[in-house]
């Protein structure tokens, strides 16, 4: 997204998202949510 407006990302540090802390979950990594924090995220976009 940001190559396709002519910028380059330097640096990026992933923290958390909405509610979700990542800690030290490393570049291309990821890992499935706990179900109190599948919930909790549904409950906040309003979908359940």
């Amino acid at each position: 997204m940001v190559e396709a407006a002519g910028d380059q990302v330097v640096d990026l540090i992933r923290l958390r998202i909405e509610h979700i802390e990542l800690g030290n979950l490393q570049a291309g990594v990821h890992r499935n949510l706990t179900g109190l924090e599948a919930k909790d995220l549904l409950t906040k976009l309003g979908l359940k």
